[in-house]
């Protein structure tokens, strides 16, 4: 026989068998939520859904995602049996079923405009006079905000995350308190939206404690193996890889205070 025929008849064989090995993968339905940068609209990339699909490619699994606003996405899960998976899960929210060692850390903290802040930003006290927003319920899962937040010339709370980022571009306020990769996302959006901001720089000051995020499970046999192929991920270097692939292009904003593992 040919040797280009045999080789072409051992490519074919291959790729029948890694596809019927996709296949043969047991599909868990996964639920969260839109995070620029970590869990994309599109549902194919992000920092946290690529660690993620490895762990459970991993574990022989494959996951279908399905996306829900914040906090909405564990109450879904934790309420009825639609979901097998829920991602995103912060280590201090209730939830129905099992968690995983923290896969992830997200890390909050202040963006503001660099013109503003030219000496850099320290802590809440150097925002005294400033006017500032932040997520739903910041002032609560970062107690430090709650304690700061009478020095501030304003403070607001607000869901959209994109609209945070237009009213510091626009002047609006002074400082955005949001996890620095998420708020480049929306940042790097609404210069897309309208190029009259691409000269305005934006930096972030990771002033808050990394939070470590999980991955619950209904099926509490699924812990272990997770855990394992996880530590697998780390160990190799590819749970490393990832992270950096997702700061890198915006190392200049993030100054290096962003939390990647």
């Amino acid at each position: 026989m040919d040797k280009f025929l045999v080789l072409k008849t051992l490519i074919i064989l291959t790729l029948c068998s890694l596809a019927n090995a996709e296949e043969k993968r047991t599909t868990l339905k996964m639920v969260s939520t839109y995070l620029p940068n970590n869990v994309e609209k599109s549902k194919k990339s992000g920092r946290e859904l690529e660690i993620v699909n490895e762990i459970l490619k991993c574990m022989n699994y494959k996951g279908e995602l399905f996306l829900e606003p914040y906090f909405r996405h564990v109450k879904s899960f934790s309420n009825g049996d639609k979901y097998d998976v829920a991602m995103s899960v912060p280590h201090d929210v209730e939830v129905v079923g099992f968690l995983t060692k923290s896969h992830i850390k997200y890390q909050n903290g202040v963006v503001v405009r660099k013109k503003d802040f030219p000496k850099g930003l320290k802590n809440l006290k150097d925002l005294k006079g400033k006017h500032v927003i932040a997520f739903n319920n910041a002032s609560k899962l970062l107690p430090d905000v709650g304690k700061h937040k009478h020095l501030f010339a304003s403070y607001v709370e607000n869901a959209s995350q994109f609209q945070q980022s237009h009213m510091l571009l626009k002047k609006r306020v002074d400082a955005v308190i949001a996890d620095g990769l998420i708020q480049m996302g929306h940042h790097k959006q609404a210069i897309e939206q309208k190029p009259e901001f691409k000269n305005i720089e934006v930096r972030f000051f990771g002033i808050f404690d990394p939070s470590p995020f999980h991955v619950a499970f209904k099926d509490k046999n699924l812990i272990k193996p997770f855990n394992e192929c996880l530590k697998k991920l780390r160990s190799s270097g590819r749970h490393k890889f990832i992270n950096k692939k997702y700061t890198f292009p915006y190392l200049k904003s993030l100054r290096g205070s962003y939390a990647e593992n």
